[in-house]
């Protein structure tokens, strides 16, 4: 194993704080950073977590990645997750605030990953329970609050027609001349990316409390132009299709000017 750091910083402590609890005698884990790295292998395997961390070659980061996909994950959430242990870390082990934010979007990342797998293979529902255990609440008892209203949400699952429920507020789009047509012809991943592009550059986290209200301000006083040009990448199949129209435009045109000159019109 070399010395260099591993995707980043608080997910690299993290990994090598959990290898020592592992290594020592301990029955408890002491540490918050240790317990994500535990959960993470309760949820895929401790090969799958540690194997990439301890090979540390030039494939290593996206065979990591690709073991967090395994089930279904979206590279979006990937991303959140190393977003938020970030900030877990930056806050906690760095500044020694007393931030329990981070301390409960981690877990929510975990949650969702944990379901990602849940359904995809059809786990039986005890399994839910088990997981359930894991989940370290604070006194307002808002993780296993989230978690309950989640696993309802999949056991009385009904949809009549697709919606995209990762919408933010209507006015942080129109900021960005993204109407209500444009959002439409999106399917729920490319929102997903422009949301990404938008969290990332302003520091927030999905589930920021009051997120909607804080990104309007924070985009009312920015620039939004440089935030545009990251934000509004066209996606591939949106960006052929654009292709293909502005293509039959120039044919048409092409034929019109060529019959005028002719004088048929």
């Amino acid at each position: 194993m070399n010395d260099s750091i591993f995707i980043n910083i608080a997910l690299d402590v993290a990994l090598k704080k959990y290898i020592a609890y592992r290594n020592s005698n301990e029955k408890t884990i002491n540490s918050f950073l240790v317990y994500v790295i535990y959960v993470l292998t309760y949820i895929y395997t401790e090969a799958d977590i540690l194997n990439p961390f301890i090979t540390r070659n030039r494939g290593s980061k996206q065979i990591f990645e690709s073991n967090l996909k395994r089930f279904g994950l979206s590279d979006y959430y990937v991303g959140k997750f190393y977003q938020d242990l970030s900030f877990y870390y930056e806050d906690k082990v760095k500044n020694n605030l007393n931030n329990t934010d981070f301390f409960n979007y981690l877990q929510e990342d975990l949650i969702e990953m944990f379901l990602t797998k849940y359904k995809a293979l059809k786990l039986d529902i005890a399994e839910l329970d088990n997981f359930k255990k894991l989940l370290i609440s604070t006194s307002d008892n808002y993780i296993i609050k989230y978690y309950d209203s989640r696993v309802y949400s999949l056991k009385n699952k009904i949809e009549f027609k697709e919606v995209k429920h990762n919408l933010l507020d209507k006015k942080i789009y129109d900021s960005f001349d993204l109407s209500n047509e444009k959002l439409e012809s999106l399917s729920e991943k490319d929102v997903d990316d422009i949301n990404n592009k938008l969290l990332k550059h302003y520091k927030y986290s999905i589930i920021e409390p009051d997120l909607n209200n804080k990104l309007i301000k924070s985009i009312n006083n920015s620039n939004k132009n440089t935030v545009l040009k990251k934000m509004t990448k066209i996606p591939k199949s949106v960006s052929f299709a654009l292709i293909v129209i502005v293509l039959c435009i120039i044919t048409v045109s092409a034929i019109a000017l060529s019959l005028k000159i002719m004088g048929v019109i």
